[in-house]
């Protein structure tokens, strides 16, 4: 009974303990402590990320926490969490974990609803913070415009693999206030997806500081990236992932994973890579030939016509039986006679100029495979292989192993005739030597041919363009989490076959949807590690601290186990005149100028006459190339007008300003390298 009024009590006047929350009140502060005190959350959601989520919550002492998720408890839960065991499979996940989540804090009321979340649920529950993970678009979308009407604080994150993301919607009236009268610290960014480049150039061009962390198994990085005491986090770039050499993966693997990346690139090469070449020629024929005559090598080029013949010749399936049709010379193909063609070459007693024996060491020699209708992987290729292709042509999808199998069966293939004067390299010093010859031979030939010469060539060996207009024609975009969509069967049924041919040892669906897909599992211990390591670097920003020493990136492989530490790089300094500048600098403009008043500023001020203006790719100014007349009546305009008409846009009321580049010389008229950007400001 006691513990049970302590209970209401405290949800009534929320108690702080100040021992229990010291350091975050060091932290933080007591009225943010108190603050946190009168939250009412909602998380939606317990995987992995909703219970870390929920744990921090609730061991910083919210008011009261909700935790909701309508789903049950799944096996691949068990790896990004402790608060799931194999006990709980099958059961609702919010009332599992509210069991063990209630432990951490008894000052904390924690309750948990398996119901759909409405508005009668948010203004029962006084809800003023939803955390909302692992949500689809469409739900997150209603959720945002609820909350933003209501005044409900709202967070939604998501991690898809090794990356992640983070919306936050506090108000329009949200305002940060720092104390010490800096700038307000607004920008925390972890597991930078895709947009890293972006959201490294606002931090930078808003001088905010930013976390960048990720994990990769039992790996882990935090890098500490603040303004002007370190270098951004587009400053230095990894390391490219090691590669496997293309001969190797195309002529001699010896591992399954070469057999997989092998299915995996043929995957894209069959049934994607044609099929996005054509859409790009259907849609418009001349952008696509001169895309294609340029920067490109002949045999990529052959390459791609050959792909646009192929894909829309007449021998294109017209029905499923022509998709097994084909899918049955694929198989001849890839796994008998390109193997045939390669021991006609290399044969089992070749033996290389040094006399020692050629298919030794890590080089397996292959054999052929004989198609067997009765063996499950043949007929498994089979059927993927041709509905992978029905569905590029909007044919109809056969799903019927029995009917596939009869019809396959009745297929006659061409016998095999070995080929003489097929090069088959043995390594990619080879292969890179006789590109360069042809790509050398291939520029003197086209050295004397107009650009549009090649265009039109190029236009007359592909296919008329009215006369394939309605065929239509999709790319398969690659996708492991669809068990329907026969992309991992195909991948996994190659992949084997091929490892049959070298005698590789096999490997079973979930392994190869793995590697394929470069899936790597979230281990529970390795994120809350590196979140506690990017939390001590938040701690470092709020302080206030100002040498770069006081800060650490890290790296982490708990599996050996090696904890590294180390400063961040400063910045890279450069100079102008006599001016010192980093990426964090810029020169600022506060007011709207007249083209003239621009440059005469910069020439009373900072001792450079500008050459040439630009914002991206829109030149605004460079005398060279200017009409002596456009010239003169610009020097009267001001540069936001320039803007306006160089882009032909109006400015949107919410731009207050514009980032130019410039390009100068001194009063001497030397070059000057190296330069600031412009902040210009005309509102």
């Amino acid at each position: 009974m006691s513990s049970t009024l302590q209970r209401q009590t405290s949800l009534l006047t929320p108690e702080i303990d100040e021992g229990l929350y010291s350091r975050q009140i060091y932290v933080m502060g007591k009225e943010a402590m108190n603050r946190l005190a009168h939250a009412h959350v909602l998380i939606s959601g317990m995987r992995g990320l909703g219970v870390e989520i929920a744990k921090n919550i609730i061991l910083g002492g919210a008011r009261t926490v909700i935790i909701d998720d309508c789903d049950k408890v799944q096996y691949e839960d068990l790896s990004s969490q402790y608060y799931f065991s194999e006990s709980d499979i099958g059961q609702n996940r919010a009332k599992v974990a509210v069991e063990k989540l209630s432990e951490l804090n008894s000052y904390v009321h924690v309750t948990h609803s398996s119901d759909i979340i409405n508005e009668t649920f948010l203004a029962a529950n006084k809800i003023n913070v939803y955390v909302l993970t692992d949500a689809k678009l469409d739900h997150q979308i209603l959720v945002v415009n609820y909350c933003h009407d209501h005044g409900i604080k709202l967070i939604i994150a998501n991690t898809k693999g090794l990356f992640g993301q983070i919306f936050c919607d506090f108000g329009e009236k949200f305002e940060v206030l720092d104390t010490n009268g800096e700038n307000p610290l607004t920008q925390v960014v972890a597991e930078i997806s895709r947009v890293s480049e972006y959201i490294d150039r606002r931090c930078v061009y808003y001088r905010k500081p930013l976390v960048d962390s990720g994990t990769l198994g039992t790996k882990a990085s935090v890098q500490v990236v603040v303004p002007h005491l370190t270098e951004s986090y587009s400053s230095t770039r990894d390391p490219p992932d090691p590669s496997i050499p293309m001969c190797l993966l195309h002529n001699f693997p010896n591992l399954i994973e070469h057999t997989i990346q092998w299915a995996r690139d043929n995957f894209a090469g069959l049934f994607t890579i044609p099929a996005q070449q054509v859409e790009e020629y259907q849609r418009n024929p001349g952008e696509f030939a001169q895309r294609t005559s340029k920067n490109l090598s002949e045999y990529d080029r052959n390459e791609i016509i050959e792909n646009v013949q192929r894909s829309l010749g007449s021998d294109r399936p017209k029905d499923f039986l022509d998709c097994i049709k084909w899918s049955r010379n694929l198989f001849q193909q890839q796994f008998h006679n390109t193997i045939a063609q390669l021991l006609y070459n290399f044969p089992h007693d070749h033996k290389t100029t040094a006399g020692e024996r050629f298919w030794s060491g890590n080089k397996r020699c292959p054999h052929v495979l004989n198609f067997d209708v009765n063996n499950r992987t043949h007929l498994d290729f089979i059927v993927a292989a041709s509905n992978l292709l029905a569905h590029i042509y909007f044919i109809e999808q056969i799903r019927d192993r029995e009917y596939i199998a009869e019809q396959v069966s009745k297929i006659k293939v061409q016998e095999f005739q070995p080929k003489s004067g097929v090069q088959i390299f043995e390594n990619d010093e080879q292969l890179k030597n006789d590109m360069e010859k042809k790509r050398r031979k291939n520029s003197i030939i086209e050295d004397d041919q107009t650009e549009q010469e090649k265009i039109n060539k190029l236009l007359n060996r592909l296919p008329k363009h009215n006369e394939i207009r309605s065929i239509n024609i999709r790319a398969h975009e690659f996708e492991k989490d669809n068990d329907s969509n026969f992309h991992i069967d195909y991948i996994a049924a190659t992949a084997n076959l091929r490892a049959e041919n070298y005698e590789i040892q096999s490997a079973d669906r979930s392994k190869i949807k793995r590697i394929a897909g470069n899936i790597i599992p979230a281990i529970a211990t390795t994120t809350a590690m590196v979140t506690g390591l990017v939390c001590l670097e938040v701690y470092k920003f709020i302080q206030g601290h100002k040498n770069v020493e006081s800060y650490k990136n890290a790296f982490v492989n708990l599996a050996l186990p090696f904890f590294g530490f180390s400063e961040p790089v400063p910045p890279r300094k450069q100079t102008y005149l006599d001016h010192e500048f980093t990426l964090w600098d810029r020169l600022d403009i506060q007011r709207d100028m007249i083209l003239e008043e621009f440059l005469e500023y910069f020439k009373n001020e900072y001792k450079v006459v500008v050459t040439m203006l630009a914002t991206g790719l829109t030149v605004l100014y460079s005398p060279h190339f200017m009409k002596q007349a456009s010239r003169a009546g610009d020097m009267k305009r001001k540069i936001s007008e320039i803007y306006a008409t160089a882009t032909n846009t109006n400015i949107p009321s919410h731009v207050r300003s514009l980032v130019l580049d410039f390009t100068c010389e001194d009063l001497e008229g030397n070059d000057i390298d190296d330069v600031p950007y412009i902040r210009y400001t005309f509102r």
